[in-house]
C-alpha cells in the first residue's frame, strides 16, 4: 500500500496555480514493527519531498 502512494505522489505535477516535481532522492518508504499490540503488524512511513516549480 505504502508503493501505491508513493506511485500516486510521483504523479501529482500541479494543483490550483502551482506546479510540482517530487523530490525522489529525498523521498522514502520506511517500514516500522508497531509494538503496541500483541498482534504483529508494519507500518509504513512515507515521507515526500516536493519541489516546487
Amino acid at each position: 500500500m505504502a508503493s501505491i502512494a508513493f506511485n500516486e505522489a510521483l504523479a501529482i505535477d500541479n494543483t490550483e496555480g502551482y506546479h510540482w516535481s517530487l523530490n525522489v532522492q529525498a523521498s522514502d518508504i520506511q517500514m516500522l514493527d508497531d509494538t503496541t499490540t500483541n498482534t504483529p503488524l508494519k507500518r509504513a512511513m512515507i515521507n515526500l519531498e516536493f519541489k516546487l516549480r
